[in-house]
């Protein structure tokens, strides 16, 4: 068994280094297509490796490039044990918890200390963070492979906080019990119970040891302990796995990544060389010069002591600029990107990166409001204009079903509400009002006073509807049966008039994103009424709406993504917006289930019961700690850093919502010292510009120019 791993900065090739690993045991070796296994983190990349795959050997062939989630799943399906389960859908899966803190009424107690606001035990227990945080505890735990046993008998005696840890305890006993009494197994706890299967089945284990000499995993440096665990167990004294790995661009160990897979694959390979080589050859044109791009990331890769491989670019150069407000930001990349577009520059090889979801979505808007083409925005804004439907047409079921119930709920939460006022604002499913549902509420308890159903501007600028709409649907939410809330949709989506004063392409998109919802909603319906015994209530399915996946991008434009999601793509021009502080770096996550006595504890019994070949694991899911948070929020920055090929901006504003805002901490350590003081003259100057101070630290980049504009945008 050869294990070789290629180690390389960004831009180095790592993922086309594979690829064409792939092509020469193909082409060169003869190995058969189908026994070559391509493993990677999610869809995305595997579909951007089959790309490059038909790219290299000329013809589509049937490698199989898979998740690790997908590769547990195949395993299961041909083990004996698990062959009949079935998966639980990952929204239904959430679900469940809920369902399983029901159950068990242990979190009351918990949750009292904490939404001490809250007028009852039900919404205590509703309580979609508190859901969230069980789920990832349940995850955390299935990732170190401590079972409901283990955990209560093993793990918990003698630490602090024990009644709250009882209570997680009696919660992840309660979940298991159902998916084990309903032949269903989790998304999160698949790998782990694919290695069970390994474990009993030798037959099992020695088809698949002989069924892909070559295992090629990209990413490595993200990959879990029991995705490492996973990898080596196919592997036998005839294979050979090839991984890539970069430490510095390690961007989930909050999520369990090892960082440097090399000591923990030499530990679960006993006995077997594990050989690491760099990857010196690039992407792009090997002979160009050495990049301001790739000076900057380095400089901050060392101020941050990344352990990191040269990055590889070309012509690049940098941009640093300050502006007042996100929007005056948001409008000078507005700006650049139509200079850019103006002049021939295919808006594909633009992106916009941000740390959070906000900033995306602020970003998204500001262009599209341009009219700038923007990648996956059409299946995007239908999908939200879909979930605003269907959320609009919950709001006046439940309304229907128990109206004075969800008023007595809103004067219990916000003690200022009169449950006879015209416009009474409706706690929707026991969490907070929200604006639309608040308009709705409204428009029917004004409707219900008068006799009749009236246009409200709140639900008739996105559904269109006018009076018979209305009608209709009283009538039909009415005589509906609450007892299947997915075909009531459906039903209401189908037959009602909502899209007659949209557009056409608008109406169309609307429809298409509403019966994909609708269809991921079945699934998770019919999963829970095997996992819970029934389906989706009103207040399920209002949670599942929201917590269903974007739609992946389908058309072409300029790219806006998250950190995280730009892990494996490269541009030729990046903006990095929003660098503020509290922005980016992100404030660490501590746990709110368990205080930090309790997780460093915690930490230290899971090390000590799992023994010495699996201490690379963090257990960072139950509350990241102040240093392990920065270091994780430097090595997103570090990538960002390095997405660009030609040129990289990078920005903050001084004001947010009226307030005052400060460059981040990573921003600042992109200025040298001799120009810092600029900084603290951004927000009255109107422009200062100064040569870049790091020209001189990249040896070939004498031709290359870089420019800090600190500027106050005059908009």
């Amino acid at each position: 068994m050869a294990i070789t791993l290629l180690r390389a900065g960004p831009g180095a090739g790592k993922t086309t280094a594979l690829v064409q690993r792939a092509a020469q045991a193909i082409d060169q070796q003869g190995i058969p297509c189908r026994q070559v296994l391509f493993v990677v983190h999610d869809s995305l990349a595997a579909r951007r490796v089959r790309i490059a795959l038909d790219a290299a050997l000329g013809r589509p062939l049937p490698i199989m490039v898979v998740t690790y989630e997908g590769l547990a799943l195949r395993i299961l399906e041909e083990s004996r044990g698990y062959g009949q389960r079935a998966l639980l859908d990952p929204v239904a899966e959430r679900l469940a918890v809920a369902e399983a803190i029901a159950w068990t009424h242990g979190s009351a107690r918990r949750l009292r200390e904490r939404e001490t606001k809250a007028p009852s035990d039900d919404l205590l227990r509703n309580s979609s963070q508190f859901r969230d945080d069980i789920a990832d505890f349940i995850a955390e735990l299935k990732r170190c492979k401590l079972d409901t046993t283990t955990f209560r008998h093993h793990i918990i005696p003698g630490l602090p906080q024990q009644d709250e840890l009882l209570d997680i305890a009696d919660i992840y006993e309660a979940y298991q019990k159902r998916l084990e009494s309903s032949e269903m197994f989790d998304y999160r706890g698949v790998i782990w119970l694919a290695l069970l299967a390994l474990q009993g089945e030798a037959a099992l284990v020695e088809s698949l040891r002989s069924r892909w000499p070559l295992i090629l995993a990209d990413d490595l440096q993200d990959a879990t302990a029991l995705e490492l665990e996973l990898l080596t167990a196919l592997l036998s004294e005839q294979s050979e796995l090839v991984g890539a790995y970069e430490p510095a661009q390690c961007i989930y160990r909050f999520r369990g990544a090892v960082q440097n897979p090399v000591t923990l694959l030499e530990a679960l390979a006993v006995g077997h060389e594990v050989r690491c080589q760099t990857v010196s050859s690039s992407i792009h044109n090997s002979d160009t010069t050495v990049s301001q791009v790739a000076t900057v990331a380095e400089r901050f890769a060392r101020v941050a002591e990344l352990d990191s491989a040269s990055v590889t670019t070309v012509e690049g150069e940098v941009e640093l600029q300050i502006h007042r407000t996100l929007q005056d930001e948001l409008l000078a990349v507005g700006d650049e990107i139509i200079a850019s577009l103006e002049v021939g520059q295919s808006p594909t090889g633009i992106a916009v990166i941000a740390r959070g979801h906000r900033e995306v979505a602020a970003a998204e808007q500001s262009l599209l409001a341009r009219r700038i083409p923007v990648a996956g925005s059409q299946p995007r804004l239908g999908r939200w204009a879909a979930s605003e439907l269907l959320q609009d047409i919950l709001t006046v079921h439940q309304y229907m079903q128990d109206r004075q119930r969800l008023i007595e709920l809103a004067v219990l939460h916000h003690r200022r509400v009169q449950a006879n006022a015209a416009a009474a604002r409706i706690v929707t499913f026991g969490a907070a009002p929200a604006g639309r549902s608040v308009a709705i509420a409204q428009c029917i308890h004004q409707a219900d006073r008068k006799g009749k159903f009236v246009l409200d501007e709140g639900i008739g600028n996105i559904v269109g509807a006018d009076d018979s709409d209305f009608a209709w649907l009283r009538e039909a939410l009415t005589e509906a049966d609450a007892d299947n809330v997915v075909e009531l949709l459906r039903r209401t989506v189908q037959q009602a008039g909502f899209a007659r004063r949209m557009s056409p392409s608008d109406a169309d998109r609307v429809m298409v994103a509403c019966l994909a919802l609708l269809e991921k909603l079945q699934e998770a319906d019919g999963a829970l009424r095997r996992v819970a015994d029934r389906g989706l209530s009103p207040a399920d399915t209002h949670a599942a709406v929201q917590m269903l996946p974007e739609p992946e991008a389908t058309e072409d434009g300029v790219a806006i993504l998250t950190a995280h999601d730009a892990r494996g793509r490269h541009f030729e021009q990046v903006f990095v917006i929003a660098v503020n502080e509290d922005i980016f770096p992100a404030p660490p996550v501590i746990s709110r289930l368990l205080n930090r006595n309790t997780i460093g504890q915690l930490r230290q019994r899971v090390a000590e019961h799992l023994g010495p070949d699996t201490q690379s694991l963090t257990f960072a899911g139950f509350g990241e700690q102040p240093n392990e948070a920065l270091a994780e929020e430097q090595r997103i920055f570090y990538l960002c850093l390095t997405r660009a090929t030609r040129r990289l901006v990078i920005s903050c504003h001084l004001e947010q919502d009226g307030s005052q805002a400060a460059p981040s901490e990573f921003f600042l350590e992109l200025v040298p010292d001799t120009v810092r003081h600029q900084i603290a003259l951004a927000a009255t100057q109107a422009e200062a510009r100064l040569a870049c101070p790091l020209a001189g630290d990249a040896p070939a980049a004498s031709d290359h120019t870089c420019t800090y504009a600190l500027m106050r945008s005059a908009l």
